[in-house]
């Protein structure tokens, strides 16, 4: 795997692009999971998740329950379990996505986001895990190739994704800050927009 991260000068952003190439002469799987932890002061009674969500899974008993709220975060609670979800987006004609973390408060009135942006294409799946416990008050957000439902379990449903001898498979990510509730308006349109 080679890896690239790059931005520019004054950029509210930067792209992190991976090529992995498969060297070798068989087949080989190919499971990448992208794991982006949020926390303080993004996180907060007042953040969301913003994404153009068609459908959603829960991994864990406690997400069942929780599938309702799968996109706010709540007061951090004591002794309060992981919750981890499945998500099916949506994306634009040529399968540009985006998940976001926004909090119209992070303390002193003023709004903050960060947006993930990528192509399903490349990342189908999105998994979100969502820890609302008092001092592990987190939020990840994994873009990957496939949901991790364990390498032998996937193999026998036929949903194991491979690299064949000397094929690249690529993958961008783009993190970018926004400040504004316009920028934050732009991202629920495109939620309504995309196809």
């Amino acid at each position: 795997m080679t890896r690239t991260i790059s931005t520019e000068l004054g950029a509210k952003w930067f792209e992190l692009h991976d090529r992995i190439e498969n060297l070798g002469f068989e087949k080989q799987p190919l499971m990448m999971l992208y794991h982006s932890n949020f926390g303080f002061p993004l996180l907060g009674p007042h953040a969301q998740i913003i994404a153009p969500v068609v459908a959603s899974d829960p991994m864990t008993e406690d997400a069942r329950d929780a599938l309702p709220s799968w996109s706010r975060c709540e007061e951090p609670t004591q002794g309060c379990d992981e919750k981890v979800f499945s998500h099916t987006l949506k994306g634009d004609v040529k399968g540009n996505t985006f998940v976001c973390v926004w909090n119209d408060n992070i303390g002193d009135g003023t709004p903050l986001g960060l947006v993930l942006r990528f192509n399903l294409g490349a990342l189908p799946c999105l998994l979100e895990w969502k820890l609302m416990r008092k001092g592990f008050y987190v939020v990840g957000l994994e873009p990957c190739t496939v949901v991790p439902r364990g390498r032998e379990n996937l193999r026998a449903k036929g949903l194991l994704p491979y690299l064949l001898p000397f094929e690249c498979y690529e993958i961008t990510i783009r993190y970018e800050v926004i400040e504004t509730l316009e920028e934050k308006e732009a991202l629920e349109a495109f939620c309504r927009e995309c196809q």
